[in-house]
């Protein structure tokens, strides 16, 4: 039996691989080891939505950082990967997300010869055992794969096409992630709006099937594209209004200009993206919008990209994610004319974060003075904790508590990436002045 540690990379469809690989591999007899220095296997489960070049970086600085230790790569391996790793590491072994059941023999495989797993056939991941990173957290997978076919996303080429699990077998694993002590369930997957069309149902009834399930727990709704969103608003809002699901919303725009969406084949126009967000911000007051932004998209011009600017100013989200545009090999994007210097991507990425910095302080800002109930989900640094509210608000605590501890906060400073907050009791004595400035740098 190996001494394994873990190194996990990108989404939480990500994270939930790595828990379900922990926990075959504890199940199988072998050690989950705590640091690298004390493991004989590291697992790099890594991300190449954003191409191979980010992973290749961490494959060989752990190489060069622990030159003897034996490599297993999980997670979204694509072929061109494995070859660039074989130069460095040649007794790697390779498993995609499909076949993270096979981590046990892929650990043992870098002993005699590598083990490498790349097909797209499927295996149901609900209920296979896990060790889970965070005890109050259930992070459970829906869906694998997506039917779009973006002109820049690599993911499909990994995922392949939208394969959704039973909501029977979701739910079951909802029942029992509660029954361990878990008071926050993510539903995740690569596209959560593509949940249900190849098995006759959707997204809003999976959240109202899941919500419906006894026990004190709070439900965080994955990523959703909205090609699919704008089908089932109203339905998918009367869900989130659910008080056991959180009032959050994460919907990837890309662009704010619709020849840009057309080029990146993104299958939603502006008009339809911004009707979608009007009516969830009316059904759903102070709903917590998240989005996604590429700059730099093969053609996209200084006005196109203005448009994007501007749609930060309309929808106004607190949660934006921005990327400059990469070229992913097998992309059809990758082959475009237009393509954007480097110089241009980033200075277009760095305008639009200041945007919208300016815009998620102003609506945190409103939050000061907010009184309410959180829940504390994670540990930061500088003796920090991270609480979330009904919004899934980050709102930032400082003092002894225990993760998964409810508690009644008051609001009293805002950044443009979180709350901060004291307990209630302490509210009255923090509401004239904190003694010194909180740290934005949590």
């Amino acid at each position: 039996m190996a001494r394994v540690f873990f190194k996990t990379y990108g989404c939480s469809a990500n994270a939930s691989d790595s828990e379900i690989m922990k926990g075959v591999l504890a199940t199988e007899g072998h050690v989950l080891a705590q640091s690298a220095e004390d493991a004989e296997v590291i697992v790099l489960n890594i991300c190449t939505v954003k191409g191979d070049a980010a992973a290749l970086r961490e494959v060989r600085k752990v190489k060069e950082l622990f030159p003897e230790k034996k490599v297993v790569l999980a997670g979204c391996v694509t072929r061109s990967i494995v070859d660039a790793v074989r130069k460095n590491i040649p007794d790697a072994a390779f498993i995609n997300t499909h076949h993270v059941d096979k981590i046990g023999v892929a650990v043992e495989s870098v002993f005699q010869t590598p083990l490498e797993v790349l097909s797209g056939s499927r295996i149901e991941k609900p209920l296979l055992p896990k060790v889970r990173a965070n005890q109050t957290i259930g992070i459970i997978q829906c869906v694998t794969g997506c039917d779009s076919a973006c002109a820049f996303c690599s993911t499909k080429l990994v995922k392949g096409s939208t394969h959704s699990y039973s909501c029977e077998s979701i739910c079951k694993e909802v029942r029992d992630c509660v029954a361990k002590g878990c008071c926050v369930i993510w539903l995740t997957g690569t596209d959560m709006s593509c949940y249900g069309l190849d098995i006759g149902t959707d997204l809003p009834a999976l959240v109202e099937a899941v919500a419906g399930i006894p026990g004190e727990f709070m439900i965080r709704v994955g990523m959703a594209n909205p090609k699919h969103v704008v089908k089932y608003s109203k339905h998918l809002a009367r869900a989130l209004q659910h008080p056991k699901v959180f009032k959050f919303l994460h919907v990837p725009v890309q662009s704010g200009n619709d020849k840009v969406l057309t080029a990146m084949k993104r299958q939603h126009t502006l008009a339809q993206f911004k009707e979608m967000i009007t009516l969830f911000q009316l059904m759903i007051p102070q709903i917590t919008i998240a989005t996604d932004f590429i700059v730099g998209f093969p053609g996209e011009t200084e006005k196109e990209f203005e448009d994007s600017v501007q749609l930060l100013f309309d929808v106004r989200p607190v949660v934006v994610n921005i990327s400059r545009f990469q070229a992913r090999p097998g992309t059809v994007a990758t082959r475009m004319p237009g393509q954007v210097q480097g110089n241009v991507s980033n200075e277009r990425s760095r305008r639009l974060t200041q945007v919208f910095k300016q815009v998620a302080l102003m609506q945190n800002k409103e939050w000061i003075g907010w009184e309410g109930d959180v829940v504390i989900n994670e540990q930061v640094k500088h003796g920090a904790w991270c609480a979330r509210n009904a919004w899934y608000k980050p709102i930032i605590l400082r003092g002894e508590y225990q993760l998964g501890q409810s508690v009644h906060v008051k609001v009293i400073d805002a950044t443009a990436i979180d709350l901060r907050a004291v307990v209630c009791s302490e509210a009255e004595v923090a509401d004239k002045k904190p003694e010194k400035p909180l740290s934005q740098d949590l």
